[in-house]
């Protein structure tokens, strides 16, 4: 211990040490809460993604006497991605604020609440192709049923690991 330390009454010392593990305590109760809230929205894209091959066999019906065999109309997918985005803004704001407490916690979850680029809407949206359709006075979108059924396993691929990362991280608290 250096001299300058030797001079400090033992009582301020041990005041600093009481606010420092005080904050850690807090901070930890604040890693333990967002990690529980970023659990809670996985759980919703694990709903929200189990209505998938629903949608997409309704939006196979509704292309059957329109499309190509292997491709649906983008109007029949377009409500199922707004929660993914809803979902992925909270997961966002979660992983912020898990940042501003627990720096070294949001490094660790960061890949658990941010899915990869194949399991992003945008993998399965981004190769398309257009066709007449009646009823309409131009080429509509449609999606490659392929492509889509690609992001969905990435997708459920990276919410299982996902899930289990946060459930680890969380068992370490």
């Amino acid at each position: 211990m250096s001299s300058s330390c030797r001079n400090i009454p033992l009582r301020i010392t041990d005041r600093f040490l009481v606010e420092r593990v005080a904050r850690q305590h807090l901070a930890s109760d604040d890693t333990r809460a967002l990690l529980e809230e970023a659990l809670a929205q996985l759980k919703r894209y694990e709903r929200w993604s189990a209505t998938f091959d629903r949608i997409l066999k309704h939006a196979r019906e509704g292309a059957a006497e329109s499309l190509p065999d292997g491709f649906v109309w983008q109007d029949d997918l377009v409500e199922f991605w707004g929660p993914f985005t809803e979902i992925q803004r909270e997961l966002l704001a979660l992983y912020d604020s898990l940042a501003e407490v627990n720096p070294t916690g949001a490094n660790a979850a960061e890949r658990h609440l941010d899915p990869p680029e194949k399991a992003q809407i945008e993998y399965a949206t981004e190769v398309t192709e257009f066709f007449d359709r009646d009823g309409y006075n131009r080429k509509q979108i449609a999606y490659v049923i392929r492509r889509l059924q690609a992001w969905q396993a990435n997708f459920t691929t990276w919410l299982g690991s996902a899930t289990r990362g946060l459930q680890a991280l969380l068992s370490k608290l």
